[in-house]
């Protein structure tokens, strides 16, 4: 399932919207339903700190195996390239603080080790 977090109004609203969205872009590729369950995730460091009920998340609902499968692999690139985007958006914000902290605009007062002169 797709995990969701937040209050209970927030993550109803966020359901009703991923859920809409889910069903407007897949329903033609199978998807017969989604449902919103709770569930322990067992990945998580404190996955027993969620109270007895579990994390909400969506249940996507096909009618048979290979629909399900075309789907995954779509939503797993689009994860993939989020997780990217991610990534390079987490590194170009560390590079832009390392340039401030060279420059003394952060309060920093050294130089990251790649703006060092050689």
């Amino acid at each position: 399932g797709i995990s969701t977090r937040g209050n209970n109004e927030a993550a109803s609203v966020y359901h009703e919207l991923l859920t809409g969205t889910l069903l407007r872009k897949y329903e033609a590729h199978g998807l017969a339903g989604v449902e919103v369950v709770r569930r322990e995730d067992l990945d998580e460091v404190n996955h027993l700190g969620h109270g007895k009920n579990g994390r909400a998340m969506l249940k996507l609902v096909f009618d048979n195996v290979q629909q399900l499968m075309d789907v995954r692999m779509q939503i797993m690139d689009v994860v993939k390239r989020n997780q990217e985007r991610e990534t390079e958006d987490d590194f170009a914000v560390t590079m832009f603080q390392d340039s401030l902290n060279a420059v003394g605009l952060n309060g920093g007062t050294s130089k990251p080790e790649y703006l060092s002169d050689p």
